[in-house]
C-alpha cells in the first residue's frame, strides 16, 4: 500500500509459532485498520476513507470471516477493552468534516458498544471537538481525553469502567489532569503530563498513588515522553535533552543521561 492506510494490497492477520507465521486471514482489494482484539479469534477493524480518516466501525471473526457492524459513521479514535467484551469511540458530525451520507449516527460524542447485548450507548456529548480515548489493562479502565473546546485550555478527562459508567468500579483520577493517564506496572501509581496550550509556565508532569489525594510535581515545564517500567513502579522520561528516573514510592529525580542532541523518545525494553 501507501503507507498511509489507503491502497493496500491485502490485509492479512497471521499467528506466530516456533518462528514460524501462518495466515489465518486474508482480504484483497480493501482498505483496513485494526483497532485492537476483543477476544483471541473477533478483532476490532474499521474502513480507511482517503478524504476523511476512518468510518464504518465492525467486528472480523477471522475464522469464519463473519463482520458485525458497529457503527458506520466516520470516527476519530477507538479503544478495545479486550476479554472485557467492550468498545469505546469518539465520533464526530459530518456536517464538521463537510461530508454527507444518509448512515450516521448524526451527533459528535463519546460511545460505548457492548458486544453481549450489541447496544450502541452515547455516554458523553461534546459538539466542536473530538479527542482521544484509551482501554488501559492495568487499571481495567477507559480513559476520555474530551476538549470543551478546540484550542481551549478546558481538558477534562473522564474515567468509564468496562459497562460504560462513569468510574463504575473504577478509580476516579485528580481533576488536575488534563491528559489521559499512563498506569504503573502494579496499578498502583499513575502518571500524566500537563500541557497547557498558550501558556507553557502552567506545564507540568505529575504522579500520584490511587489511594492518595495528593499528587507529586516531579517536573515543571513540558514533559512529552514518559512511560511506567513493564514490573516495577519507576518511570522514565525525557526533559530538556536528559533522560530522568523516578521510581516509587518518593518518585525522587535522577538524572541519567544527557546529551546536547535532542531526545524526541524514551520507552523501556522489556527485561
Amino acid at each position: 500500500g501507501t503507507g498511509a492506510g489507503y491502497d493496500m494490497d491485502a490485509y492479512s492477520i497471521a499467528r506466530v509459532s516456533g518462528g514460524e507465521a501462518s495466515r489465518l486471514f486474508e482480504v484483497y482489494g480493501i482498505d483496513l485498520k485494526t483497532w485492537g482484539w476483543l477476544d483471541n479469534q473477533t478483532v476490532v477493524i474499521s474502513g480507511v476513507d482517503i478524504m476523511a480518516g476512518t468510518r464504518n466501525l465492525r467486528t472480523l471473526d477471522i475464522f469464519s470471516g463473519e463482520e458485525r457492524t458497529i457503527v458506520k459513521d466516520y470516527i476519530v479514535d477507538v479503544a478495545v477493552a479486550t476479554g472485557e467484551g467492550s468498545v469505546m469511540f469518539t465520533s464526530i458530525m459530518e456536517e464538521l468534516l463537510d461530508f454527507s451520507t444518509p448512515e450516521t449516527i448524526a451527533e459528535s460524542g463519546l460511545y460505548h458498544w457492548d458486544r453481549q447485548t450489541q447496544q450502541l450507548t452515547k455516554v458523553h456529548d461534546f459538539t466542536e471537538y473530538s479527542s482521544r480515548v484509551e482501554w488501559n489493562v492495568r487499571s481495567n479502565c477507559y480513559y476520555a481525553d474530551l476538549p470543551k473546546r478546540f484550542m481551549e485550555n478546558e481538558d477534562v478527562v473522564w474515567v468509564f469502567d468496562a459497562t460504560g459508567n462513569a468510574e463504575g468500579e473504577c478509580q476516579p483520577i485528580n481533576p488536575l489532569a488534563q491528559d489521559i493517564p499512563q498506569v504503573s506496572a502494579s496499578g498502583a501509581y499513575y502518571a500524566w503530563a500537563n500541557l497547557v496550550f498558550g501558556d507553557v509556565d502552567q506545564n507540568a508532569f505529575y504522579v500520584q498513588g490511587f489511594d492518595s489525594d495528593n499528587e507529586i510535581r516531579i517536573a515543571n515545564g513540558s514533559v512529552y515522553q514518559y512511560g511506567w517500567h513493564p514490573i516495577n513502579d519507576v518511570l522514565l522520561f525525557t526533559q530538556n535533552n536528559a533522560v530522568f528516573l523516578a521510581e516509587a514510592p518518593e518518585f525522587s529525580v535522577r538524572k541519567t543521561l544527557g546529551t546536547s542532541d535532542k531526545v524526541l523518545a524514551v520507552f523501556w525494553v522489556n527485561p
